[in-house]
């Protein structure tokens, strides 16, 4: 027997700006029948996605925020624990800073 979600609850999650549960609720529904899951562990796969989704949010926010020069990633972040992006986001400055530097006096 398939459940989908009705017009009052999709309007509840909206008004409560659960967008999460609302992207999911139908896919999760179905698995939680599938896999014969309590009422209780549906409820928390729910909540627990829209809170890891307020999470995302928050952390957006906080770099969208801080107005960072450039967007890093995983990927890109420099670090020791990633050289090779280390290795070349800095490789101009090395080159750069490796250059003979004219001699000034300041006499």
């Amino acid at each position: 027997m398939a459940h989908t979600m009705t017009e009052e609850l999709e309007q509840l999650l909206k008004n409560l700006k659960l967008r999460r549960i609302l992207e999911i609720y139908d896919e999760q529904l179905r698995a939680a029948e599938k896999e014969d899951v309590t009422y209780s562990e549906l409820v928390t796969r729910l909540v627990r996605a829209q809170w890891h989704a307020r999470q995302e949010g928050a952390l957006e926010w906080r770099i969208r925020r801080a107005n960072l020069p450039e967007r890093w990633s995983l990927e890109t972040f420099p670090s020791p624990a990633n050289p090779a992006s280390t290795a070349n986001r800095f490789a101009p400055l090395r080159s750069w800073s490796s250059s003979p530097r004219p001699r000034t006096s300041c006499w």
